[in-house]
């Protein structure tokens, strides 16, 4: 299959759908994109252990744009600022089937929009509050 928006060919997209797991790449390249318009080419790429984040189609896409993959460690969601921001932005993200003539990117655009900067700011002090458990390995934050 190839996957035609970012150039990748595989033989079988990992994920428990298809098209969901193409339209992550999708997105994902677009991401890439904009990181590498704001010059932060070689950084990492910080994600939860979901399985399609962990896809060989990922890890090569990101490798192959000059990124590196980090994950978080199992059950960590309190370390992960961005699990609110996804929260609040499925409120956003208009519930119906994507078709083929569908794509996610600017769904997740608009939705996006609606995250503000004391949101984030919000999200970033409440994870920080749990480093110093992680640092001493506690489970289950």
């Amino acid at each position: 299959m190839k996957i035609e928006s970012v150039g990748i060919w595989c033989d079988v997209v990992n994920g428990r759908v298809g098209t969901k797991a193409v339209h992550y790449l999708q997105f994902l390249e677009a991401t890439l994109t904009e990181l590498d318009k704001n010059g932060l080419k070689g950084r990492y790429l910080v994600m939860d252990n979901a399985p399609i984040h962990k896809s060989v189609e990922v890890q090569n896409l990101i490798s192959s744009r000059g990124y590196k993959c980090m994950y978080l460690p199992t059950y960590s969601p309190s370390l992960n600022p961005i699990e609110e921001m996804w929260s609040k932005m499925k409120l956003n993200v208009r519930r119906g089937e994507i078709t083929d003539k569908d794509t996610l990117v600017p769904r997740i655009m608009e939705a996006a929009k609606k995250v503000t900067v004391s949101d984030c700011e919000g999200w970033i002090r409440h994870s920080l509050t749990f480093f110093d458990r992680c640092l001493n390995m506690e489970k289950m934050l």
